[in-house]
């Protein structure tokens, strides 16, 4: 996927190369991208896809020669990597991006394992020289799809709103009315404690918003940590669905 991800934006700006050249903050090539991710994984919440440097920075480097050599996209030279540790910070790695901005070394932005700090750079970059295009393979969250606040974000996995009109439309088939979502939620159970939404939460987030506009549709939602969860935990809530349903039966879509 990031051999993939880096293909398009080298034909994304091939296609702009020369405007590129032109632009003020970019009087020549080589074109600046900016990867920022983090050094190691940390929590799942925080980078649910395990994007890390290490991984990613061998892969940029076969595309890169790709772009050269293979497809001949751009001369040799065209383009210049720059790696940032992001460490999963929602104030470290706008800062860092910032930075660049300031230092007129940025030209796309690639990366953002971390949601909280996709947003802000995802926002900010419309605003930067002519705008800087940011590209990623997180960022599947509703909220992000809004082009108005986010102009120049490409999702490059999709997003969950794709899966919320698929689960409203099997519910459609099934003729099902009655949901009762159970997913897991850290942050949500553990009143915060520094720690982001699951991506459970943001999935069902995204169906909630479409199922909830259907009058005849019921819904209820609860939610675990894993952290503490146990058996006897994950029967008490299966007890409790069985007793909401009032003898009807409601779908159990556990995350």
């Amino acid at each position: 996927m990031i051999y993939d991800f880096l293909l398009l934006i080298a034909r994304y700006l091939f296609t702009l190369a020369p405007l590129v050249v032109r632009a003020q903050y970019s009087p020549r090539l080589p074109i600046d991208i900016v990867v920022g991710l983090p050094r190691d994984e940390g929590h799942i919440f925080k980078n649910p896809f395990k994007l890390t440097l290490p991984k990613s920075q061998p892969v940029f480097d076969v595309a890169v020669e790709d772009v050269y050599y293979k497809h001949r996209l751009m001369p040799p030279g065209s383009l210049r990597v720059v790696y940032e540790d992001t460490q999963l910070s929602d104030a470290i790695a706008p800062q860092r991006m910032v930075e660049h901005y300031c230092n007129r070394s940025v030209d796309a932005v690639m990366g953002m394992a971390y949601v909280y700090a996709l947003a802000p750079v995802a926002r900010m970059s419309a605003f930067w020289f002519g705008g800087v295009p940011v590209f990623t393979t997180t960022g599947l969250v509703d909220e992000l799809g809004d082009r108005k606040e986010f102009p120049l974000l490409t999702r490059m996995m999709g997003t969950y709103k794709t899966l919320a009109n698929l689960m409203y439309e099997i519910a459609r088939s099934q003729g099902w009315h009655h949901f009762y979502f159970i997913f897991n939620d850290e942050a949500g159970i553990e009143g915060g404690k520094g720690l982001p939404r699951s991506e459970c939460y943001f999935s069902l987030y995204a169906i909630r918003n479409r199922i909830q506009k259907e009058t005849d549709i019921i819904w209820h939602v609860d939610m675990f940590s894993t952290k503490n969860a146990t058996r006897r935990k994950y029967g008490d809530l299966l007890k409790k669905v069985s007793m909401s349903s009032n003898s009807e039966f409601f779908p159990v879509f556990p995350m």
